[in-house]
């Protein structure tokens, strides 16, 4: 990995060197046939990408006794990973938290409306009781057949 300091270096050294690189023209592409293929590699053989693109630029080379102050890419990804699990994990602990506050709220407002139905069933039933009492005794009923309804009633 090239550093911000190391590329400020290059860009350095290469505008102190000011030398336009050497272009291909047409004419020099016909004569390729008439060049000697000694083996040495002089400027005019290497084409002009390689001196346009900035891949081909060999990378500075840090001595071997100083250690990366920067992480390895296995390292920046356990980092990530660590860092995601233990996001996930915390994520998971809030979330059972709060399903855990539902669950308890639902349980409490159930209760309460079962009280409350439970409630309302017993005025309800007591209403009817009442009703019908008051309808056996303007049917004037006997008292035995009064107890009787009303047991039937239950």
């Amino acid at each position: 990995m090239v550093t911000s300091e190391q590329v400020s270096e290059l860009a350095h050294s290469f505008e102190a060197d000011s030398v336009s690189p050497p272009t291909c023209t047409t004419s020099d592409r016909s004569n390729t046939s008439e060049k000697s293929d000694d083996g040495d590699n002089t400027e005019e053989d290497v084409p002009t990408a390689a001196w346009s693109d900035p891949s081909f630029l060999p990378e500075p080379v840090q001595p071997r006794d100083s250690k990366p102050s920067h992480y390895s890419a296995h390292e920046t990804r356990m980092s990530l990973a660590q860092a995601f699990a233990h996001n996930a994990e915390t994520k998971i602990e809030f979330l059972e938290a709060i399903l855990e506050e539902e669950k308890r709220q639902w349980n409490e407002n159930h209760a309460i409306l079962k009280l409350q139905m439970l409630d309302d069933l017993q005025e309800r039933r007591t209403a009817r009781k009442q009703e019908l009492l008051i309808e056996l005794i303007r049917q004037q009923k006997r008292p035995e057949e009064i107890t009787m309804f009303m047991k039937l009633a239950e």
